[in-house]
């Protein structure tokens, strides 16, 4: 998946300074491949969860397997006062911390 210059430069300072991944696959997805220390709840879950998440205090990027769930995962966070941003992909993500080493 091709990533613009500039979304990936505030991926890569938003994970620089501590930004908690949520991966809004599902359990299944998730246990068949993800990045470590990603914190997953299933975007079925996510409205049942969006206190605990804003409880967070921190930047929050969600990603999923395209893009499409965390889009709308980013949407519903943003209602409820969360500092959330799209990453679209997991496997996309996971390329960025390892190519930048964070």
């Amino acid at each position: 998946m091709k990533i613009n210059k500039k979304r990936q430069t505030d991926l890569v300072t938003l994970l620089r300074n501590n930004a908690i991944i949520l991966d809004v696959r599902t359990c299944h997805e998730f246990v068949g491949g993800h990045i470590e220390g990603a914190i997953n709840i299933p975007f079925e879950d996510i409205d049942l969860f969006c206190e605990e998440i804003k409880s967070w205090e921190t930047p929050v990027l969600v990603c999923c397997s395209h893009g499409l769930r965390s889009e709308k995962a980013v949407r519903l966070l943003r209602l409820t006062g969360v500092d959330a941003y799209d990453a679209g992909s997991w496997e996309t993500l996971a390329q960025i911390k390892e190519i930048f080493k964070v």
